[in-house]
């Protein structure tokens, strides 16, 4: 992997082999902490809470990005949300392009970083909870944007497509 500096986008030096390293432990600790309450609730009741908890996180993210773009004096479009998103989704590591059909915007995710960690341990199961984060992200953002996700590794598709639309 490359040794690319990502100071533009986040301000400061980080490279994207430093960025793999967090991301994985990110992902590997959402895996065991899913994983344990799982094991300790059962499947139902324990899936059920995993996906309620990131739906809690999604929804302060967005909160959170909101805050960002609010007190910026900037109004909440798409563009504005990517321009502070908390993770530097447009870098190598997410492999994505994004393109406007009609009113709305398409974002094809060629790789995902945290997917690809929960397929190589095998845990799909766990990963399909939390991509439940996305549209709660988006509920706490701006709820009058739609988030919708056509595609998912998760799910048998070969790329994730998300498509967003202003009401």
């Amino acid at each position: 992997m490359e040794n690319e500096k990502l100071s533009d986008i986040l301000g400061h030096d980080i490279s994207i082999e430093s960025l793999q390293q967090v991301v994985d432990f990110s992902a590997k600790l959402y895996y065991f902490m899913a994983k344990k309450m799982i094991e300790k609730l059962g499947k139902e009741e324990g899936s059920k809470a995993v996906e309620e908890a990131i739906i809690e996180l999604g929804r302060y993210r967005g909160e959170k990005v909101r805050e960002k773009v609010l007190t910026a004096g900037l109004d909440l479009t798409m563009q504005n949300e990517y321009k502070f998103h908390d993770l530097p989704i447009g870098t190598k590591l997410w492999n994505a392009v994004s393109k406007k059909e009609g009113g709305t915007q398409v974002s094809e995710i060629f790789h995902c970083p945290f997917g690809k960690v929960w397929k190589d341990m095998d845990a799909e199961e766990i990963g399909l909870l939390y991509c439940a984060i996305d549209y709660a992200i988006w509920e706490g953002y701006n709820p009058d944007i739609k988030f919708e996700r056509k595609k998912c590794i998760f799910e048998g598709d070969t790329t994730n497509v998300m498509t967003y639309k202003e009401k």
